[in-house]
């Protein structure tokens, strides 16, 4: 996926200005993380604006998407102004942070792609770095600005490798956040967890688990994996 744009059945995403560029991850959570028709929604990280569009897709809600990069959220920008729902998609340019302590807006939706290395798998372009690794947007400051920004039943979907995934899980019970669902993503059947996907929400309740596998023996997408992304994916 390193084309300067990604073709899906209902937008492109041009990602020429993107230090990350359009992922199979990215859109398994674009994929997964539900919210109602109307509801109000907070993508943290926008990137190319992938995760935003694909919400806007199957809802009629209002969408926020808030990116540090200036150059990324200028991309973002012109992607969802290309697209049909440009009056529902607002790029705004700024640090989660900082836009937690201004909005006074609260979401039933919150999704995130966070960066999630720490002190390895170094890169020499800055924004790349700055948009892998976590001393852009700690866990600590995630959690906190979820908690802060999200309706009492709201819904937050994050995701992390697996050892990460956890790491957030303590971060996240010590803001009030507890896992509703934890859907495992592996490459193959039987291999290692390539990634976790978490729903959060500010009520304990009983944690649904699910696991997707993107391939079969014969490398083709698997049925669970065509069937979640066939609105999306042009091949499907």
């Amino acid at each position: 996926m390193g084309n300067n744009f990604f073709q899906f059945k209902q937008f492109r995403i041009n990602q020429e200005g993107a230090a990350m560029k359009v992922s199979t991850e990215g859109c398994l959570l674009g994929a997964i993380a539900t919210c109602g028709n109307d509801a109000s929604v907070l993508d943290i990280g926008s990137g190319t604006g992938l995760l935003a569009l694909m919400i806007a897709q199957r809802t009629n809600g209002k969408i926020t998407s808030v990116e540090a990069d200036e150059e990324a959220a200028a991309q973002a920008l012109r992607n969802v102004e290309g697209s049909r729902w440009s009056e529902r998609v607002s790029i705004v340019n700024s640090t989660i942070q900082v836009f937690a302590e201004q909005t006074k807006d609260r979401f039933d939706l919150i999704v995130s792609n966070p960066p999630f290395y720490t002190n390895y798998l170094p890169s020499d372009d800055v924004r790349r770095k700055l948009a892998m690794h976590t001393y852009s947007l700690s866990m600590e400051d995630l959690a906190g600005v979820v908690s802060k920004l999200l309706k009492p039943e709201g819904r937050f979907y994050v995701i992390y490798p697996a050892y990460e995934a956890g790491l957030f899980a303590q971060t996240a019970k010590s803001k009030g956040l507890h896992p509703l669902e934890n859907h495992i993503i592996r490459n193959k059947e039987g291999g290692s967890i390539f990634r976790m996907i978490t729903c959060y929400g500010q009520t304990e309740a009983k944690t649904t688990q699910s696991e997707l596998v993107i391939r079969d023996d014969s490398n083709a997408y698997t049925a669970a994996f065509e069937k979640l992304l066939a609105p999306y994916y042009l091949n499907l």
